[in-house]
């Protein structure tokens, strides 16, 4: 079997609905790959750029800059690292949408089939 080279489209992981509580106080939400011993097995490298948007679609500001900018306003998750964290300031509650911008992956040359999804689970606290 030969190593792969291939990429991911942009979709939709995760809602963060604050408005349901009225919770207005800031976030974290952090991301987690949960089964990180099956993905070595089945990649070189895998890597997904996230982002969180507001209710009207917006990127959020979570490096704190000063403007939101869906070039800097992301984090990467990769086989290396578990996990991400990405800081939600709220003026007032509102229902966040957490994104896959893009991401891109290498297989390994031969690899246990039905190993290959990444189990994604977010974590929400009050920051």
């Amino acid at each position: 079997m030969a190593s792969y080279y291939g990429s991911t489209g942009n979709g939709t992981l995760f809602d963060i609905n604050a408005a349901g509580s009225n919770y207005a106080g800031d976030l974290i939400a952090t991301i987690y790959h949960t089964n990180g011993g099956e993905l070595i097995d089945v990649y070189r490298y895998f890597n997904l750029s996230i982002a969180v948007f507001d209710s009207a679609g917006n990127v959020l500001d979570i490096n704190h800059d000063g403007s939101a900018n869906v070039t800097t306003d992301n984090v990467l998750l990769t086989l290396k690292n578990g996990s991400v964290d990405m800081f939600i300031t709220q003026a007032t509650a509102d229902i966040y949408t957490v994104k896959v911008l893009d991401g891109y992956f290498l297989t390994q040359a031969s690899w246990t089939s039905g190993h290959e999804a990444p189990r994604l689970y977010c974590e929400v606290a009050n920051k």
